[in-house]
């Protein structure tokens, strides 16, 4: 697949607006990749992501920052969206202004075609195969729409998180537990899943994370945190409440159990953490 802009297609286009173009072009164009057995779909299918390279442009890819993925796991990619136009109504903005926020806009258009081609792929494969059923299922929903369960929080965690690999940045996750746990919580009380099945999906994600083992930003991984996909747990809220919480806990018995250390984990120890 080809993902850079002619010279032609590039004139009189800002640096943003050529970044959000080759971002839907990565979108519309980049393989898919599902395999049997997975509990999750996305995956960052380019090598220049992994070489910490947009695919497509000459723009270097950002890392060293964690973006707002609680944020757009809680509401969805549609309340993003709404954010944009919204400001895009704004009379007295800039030709600068308008320009940026068209390329945002551009930009979750790109997820949305992303995820349309993913689940296209999984409908053809469950109409030919029961067992990926369960997983369309949390996955038809989000990350469009705010998860209603554990399963698709996750799924809309990873799909937000993937994506981003596969525009080569290098995003940490941030406050898994904090992000997750509610959702758990929740599905616990009303006896939707259990922490076994919990713990797997999980899992899944930490295993997927090393999709790019090997293929790092010069020769291999560097081991200087690998990809920056940073985690936290534990900690305070903005009230002073401290949010350990059964995801917490399943975090540290997946690491402990499978040997990952593709995420650099970090807890945060104030003077009431159990």
């Amino acid at each position: 697949a080809e993902f850079s802009l002619s010279e032609t297609d590039k004139s009189d286009l800002s640096d943003d607006m050529i970044y959000a173009k080759t971002v839907k072009l990565i979108a519309e164009q980049a393989p898919l990749q599902l395999i049997s057995g997975e509990k999750l779909v996305g995956a960052a299918t380019l090598l220049e992501s992994a070489q910490h390279n947009t695919p497509g442009c000459e723009y270097r890819a950002t890392s060293h920052v964690t973006i707002g993925f609680d944020r757009v796991v809680k509401s969805g990619i549609k309340e993003l969206y709404s954010r944009v136009e919204q400001r895009l109504a704004d009379s007295e903005l800039s030709t600068e202004q308008c320009d940026f926020l068209l390329a945002m806009k551009m930009c979750v258009e790109a997820m949305r075609i992303w995820h349309q081609r993913q689940l296209q792929l999984l409908q053809e494969l469950s109409s030919e195969n029961d067992k990926w059923q369960e997983v369309l299922a949390y996955f038809q929903q989000v990350p469009e729409n705010p998860p209603q369960d554990f399963r698709e929080a996750v799924q809309s965690l990873w799909f937000l998180f993937s994506f981003q690999r596969l525009c080569g940045n290098w995003s940490g996750l941030g406050r898994m537990d904090e992000i997750l746990g509610p959702y758990l919580e929740k599905d616990l009380k009303e006896n939707r899943i259990n922490l076994d099945e919990a713990r797997e999906l999980l899992a899944h994600f930490w295993i997927k994370g090393t999709e790019w083992n090997g293929h790092g930003f010069g020769s291999g991984t560097s081991g200087d945190a690998q990809f920056y996909q940073n985690v936290i747990l534990g900690g305070r809220d903005t009230q002073g409440n401290d949010i350990t919480n059964d995801v917490t806990y399943l975090i540290l018995d997946v690491i402990e159990e499978l040997h990952i250390s593709d995420y650099p984990v970090a807890v945060r120890i104030h003077p009431k953490s159990p």
